[in-house]
């Protein structure tokens, strides 16, 4: 904010001060001077000395107060006759300072003033007007050539010009109070526009040193040398420096004009990256500079004085090729054509000369043109500053609330918009959808390829919507757009109004056109389906957070139906906040020995006896009470805390097992690992460690892997197997018959046992179909040399059918239910005193 009102006022100071100079220019043509005469004419032998040309005749009498330089380094000749009808009699006569221009003044008697105070004159004698008037280069320090002389008599003076090129000289004759008068004006805007120039180039200095950007260091470097290139030109640095400094910058004044062309080429140079872009160009632009900065050192070291005509074809070179690179590499805006705008300044400046040259006549002289371009090109590059400024305010205001991707509005444009239609409490729906092709694509194709798709596939979105949609979030060059980014995959669409179930079923509709035909990839086609969800105000929330929050919950719900869409139900937010506390309490719940170890029996089937006891983690939590394991396993598999849980079932089931070998020496006990921790290089060594301490046989404990989990890589899950059982603990698939895992493939990785799920156990009196799975997993866990386990055993009949098809162990409520360690252990004491587990079980 306050850049852009610092360049707002840069900007309007630039134009004060060209309108008050307009003013100024006005008000002196309209000002009252004195009378005078005055004729002029043209020495093509460019040798007459003040005595000959006393006696020309040839002259032609001027009109108006411009001396029109006509040819190239001639001299040309000016006689004036003041009026001596004013009582003091006094006069100032003024000529403008341009480049290269030489003049003399001379009295009637031939003799060169070189100095004077009002009132009177200096004059030198004739012979030594030799020397002075033969062609040189010196510069003089002073923007004006100035006179004070006595009209009494009615004197005549004599005035000669030379010039480089074609001019208009314009003559001022004034009296002393109007010249001080107008000097002072011009002094004082002319300071005021150096100064202001000045002010510039040392705030960019200072932004680029702070920010450490070498590109506003160009900047800021421009600005200086038209500064300096501007003092040069004025009589300013004859009041501000010394002598030695003000003639030094006269001296240099090919230098700043060599100077800021480097500058300027250095800076769009470095803009456009013409390393990368153009490398050729680059590298020829680079030798350029190169070149001009030895010429401006040669300037600087020797007495090298360039002539003008070199000057200005290296301005016009410089601007032409700025122009160049502006033209092919901009970004199109507002702010690009006013830079542009003030580069062709100076082409239209090097235009103005050329006319001159070719001897159109134009009304202003190169004094006055040259000092409007250079303000109109500093003040169009200080617009372009303020314009770029603002549209850097706008592009973050933009980027604010869109995605820098897509551009699509985001999060926060959303949740402005949704914050408005509670306010004005208007009931609108909230969809969002999430393509999954999209990431499908990011996978197999790559992030910009997918990037590319996504902003087709939204804009391909918004046209279909303009059919549907009822309002507009906003216009833009595409078209009008109806999509929100609401996170990297996710996307929303607000429909205001009275939710409609059919009206949704339409979106959904479109969505799927659009997203469900896939992305094409060198003739391969990928396709994916699509998430949706639904949310309304305010049935379903009353703020726009809480809207977005059920909206996301009605989109994570995961069915195994045919809808493609589901809209938000209580039911499932409530399992979802369990969810969230069950995460957020698990791993203090690890730390503070929540968790408990129930043990079930198991009995060999055959005799009756006690075989061992399957370890049951249970979690009684103070606030959200009984936690079964399905519910906080998964949540401890995806949250990473499963490894904990997993070491402390270990130590835990292993310190017990310690004390029931006291009382069964042959006791198994069976502990459930997940299979996030199956190929954990750490656990192996922590069970060594364990068992070693305890000194307990590793032969008594058994590892049950899910069958899920062993589905992937068979020789990868064969090796972990392998490894635990070069331990000497046992490994058992657990809840046979729920995966996906062929026979063949159960065959490659070496188990000891096979526990059939209780889904297949629990009715199979009843259930012919059951009874065979059941035979048919015994008879193939014998010929591969594993025992067979059945859950979920309820019942006497379910017992006998299971012990007559060859079953070796069996668990379930008909044998005991699950037990805390304590007991279980009383209870095992109590079975070894029968030597029959079944034995006070009823038929």
């Amino acid at each position: 904010m306050q850049m852009r009102r610092l360049l707002s006022l840069i900007f309007g100071i630039f134009a004060f001060i060209l309108m008050n100079g307009a003013l100024a220019s006005a008000a002196e043509f309209g000002s009252k001077k004195p009378h005078f005469s005055a004729t002029y004419w043209t020495d093509p032998s460019n040798q007459n000395t003040p005595d000959r040309v006393l006696q020309q005749t040839e002259q032609v009498s001027l009109m108006g107060d411009a001396v029109i330089i006509t040819e190239r380094n001639l001299a040309h000749w000016v006689s004036l006759h003041l009026d001596s009808s004013r009582a003091e009699a006094e006069y100032v006569i003024v000529v403008p300072a341009t480049f290269g221009l030489k003049v003399a003044f001379f009295n009637q008697f031939g003799q060169q003033l070189v100095s004077s105070s009002i009132g009177t004159v200096t004059p030198v004698n004739a012979s030594e007007l030799a020397a002075e008037l033969k062609p040189h280069d010196d510069k003089d320090i002073s923007a004006e050539h100035v006179l004070f002389v006595s009209a009494k008599g009615n004197p005549s003076l004599y005035l000669r010009f030379e010039a480089p090129f074609k001019d208009k000289i314009k003559l001022q004759v004034l009296t002393p109070e109007s010249y001080f008068a107008i000097n002072s004006r011009n002094q004082a805007w002319l300071g005021l526009e150096i100064g202001l120039i000045s002010f510039i180039a040392v705030f960019i200095a200072v932004v680029a040193i702070v920010t450490k950007n070498p590109i506003s260091g160009y900047v800021a470097g421009y600005f200086a040398s038209i500064t300096l290139l501007m003092l040069s030109m004025s009589n300013i640095a004859a009041t501000l420096f010394s002598p030695s400094v003000s003639r030094a910058l006269v001296a240099l004044q090919d230098v700043w004009i060599i100077l800021a062309i480097v500058l300027s080429l250095s800076f769009y140079r470095m803009t456009y990256r013409l390393k990368d872009h153009d490398p050729k160009f680059n590298q020829g632009l680079h030798i350029a500079i190169v070149t001009l900065v030895v010429l401006a050192g040669m300037v600087v070291i020797s007495p090298l004085t360039l002539p003008f005509q070199v000057i200005a074809c290296l301005i016009v070179a410089g601007a032409m090729v700025n122009l160049w690179m502006i033209s092919y590499y901009r970004r199109k805006s507002i702010a690009t054509n006013v830079v542009l705008a003030a580069w062709v300044m100076l082409l239209v400046l090097f235009t103005y000369w050329l006319l001159v040259q070719f001897g159109v006549r134009l009304p202003w002289s190169m004094h006055f043109t040259v000092h409007v371009a250079m303000v109109a090109h500093v003040g169009c590059l200080s617009l372009a500053m303020f314009l770029r400024e603002q549209q850097r305010k706008q592009a973050f205001t933009f980027y604010a609330q869109h995605d820098s991707e897509t551009g699509a509005p985001n999060r926060t444009f959303l949740f402005k918009n949704l914050k408005a239609l509670v306010e004005h409490n208007r009931e609108h729906t909230l969809l969002l959808f999430k393509p999954l092709v999209i990431e499908q694509t990011r996978i197999n194709f790559g992030m910009d390829y997918a990037q590319k798709h996504l902003k087709i596939l939204l804009n391909k979105l918004n046209d279909q919507l303009s059919v549907l949609a009822k309002s507009v979030i906003e216009t833009t060059e595409q078209g009008n757009v109806y999509v929100y980014r609401l996170e990297d995959s996710v996307f929303a669409i607000v429909l205001e109004g009275k939710m409609e179930l059919s009206q949704i079923e339409q979106y959904v509709c479109l969505l799927s056109s659009v997203f469900e035909e896939g992305v094409k990839f060198k003739g391969a086609q990928l396709v994916d389906q699509m998430e949706v969800g639904v949310a309304n105000f305010p049935l379903h929330a009353s703020n726009p957070d809480q809207l977005v929050q059920r909206a996301l919950q009605a989109l994570s719900v995961k069915t195994i139906s045919a809808d493609r869409w589901h809209i938000f139900d209580i039911a499932n937010s409530v399992m979802s906040e369990r969810r969230v506390k069950i995460s957020a309490a698990l791993k203090d719940a690890i730390e503070q020995n929540q968790f408990e170890l129930y043990l079930q029996p198991q009995v060999n089937l055959q005799t009756g006896q006690v075989y061992g006891a399957e370890a049951l983690l249970r979690w009684q939590h103070p606030v959200l009470g009984h936690i079964p394991p399905d519910q906080f396993i998964p949540i401890a598999e995806s949250s990473g805390m499963i490894h904990e849980l997993t070491e402390w079932v270990i130590e835990k089931g292993l310190t017990y097992q310690k004390e029931l070998v006291d009382i069964h020496a042959e006791h198994m006990l069976s502990l459930n690992i997940s299979g996030k921790d199956l190929a954990r290089r750490e656990l192996p060594v922590h069970l060594i460690t364990l068992l070693t301490q305890l000194e307990l046989a590793p032969s008594k404990i058994t590892l049950e892997i899910t069958e899920s989990a062993t589905i992937g890589n068979a020789s990868a899950i064969r090796g972990v197997f392998e490894d635990y059982r070069q331990i000497g603990v046992k490994m058992a698939i657990d809840d046979f018959g729920t995966g996906y895992s062929s026979l063949a493939y159960l065959t490659h990785l070496g188990f000891d046992e096979l526990k059939i799920d209780k889904q297949f156990v629990m009715n199979m009196e009843n259930m012919p179909t059951n009874q065979t799975i059941c035979k048919a997993t015994c008879d193939m866990a014998h010929s591969l040399g594993a025992k067979v386990v059945a859950e979920g055993i309820e019942s006497h009949k379910c017992y006998m059918m299971l012990k007559r098809q060859g079953c070796n162990y069996g668990q379930g409520y008909y044998i005991a239910r699950p037990m805390s360690f304590s007991e279980y252990r009383d209870w095992l004491g109590s079975s070894q005193i029968t030597l029959d587990a079944t034995s006070s079980l009823s038929n």
